[in-house]
């Protein structure tokens, strides 16, 4: 799914595979999410004030995501303690104009309704 707000412009992807859920939660899957931005993002793109913003965001929209159950993790275990799904996120952000978490959020939650 690629969303625009304003002229910031986010496109994400999802993707699951199947994996041993983790020993502490074993009737849940797992989410992760993963942001980069391309360079071209942005005109004043320095690459470490982009890579610390994108962690930050990154750790933002993680948090987002799980909190408000987008993903409900207990819905991704297939066998209890053996296999569960684990979904991927991956968000790039292809133009930088400010809002990239609102941006990002909206994004990641598309694609997975997609």
């Amino acid at each position: 799914a690629e969303v625009q707000l304003g002229t910031t412009r986010v496109f994400a992807v999802v993707s699951a595979t199947l994996v041993t859920p983790y020993a502490e939660k074993p009737s849940e899957g797992m989410v992760a999410v993963d942001l980069t931005a391309s360079p071209m993002a942005d005109s004043s793109y320095e690459p470490n004030r982009w890579n610390e913003e994108m962690r930050e965001a990154r750790a933002v929209l993680q948090r987002a995501l799980i909190r408000s159950r987008a993903v409900d993790t207990e819905a991704l275990c297939v066998v209890n303690g053996q296999l569960a799904w684990s979904v991927r996120i991956d968000l790039k952000v292809l133009d930088n104009g400010g809002s990239i978490i609102d941006c990002a959020c909206l994004a990641a939650t598309l694609a997975l309704r997609h």
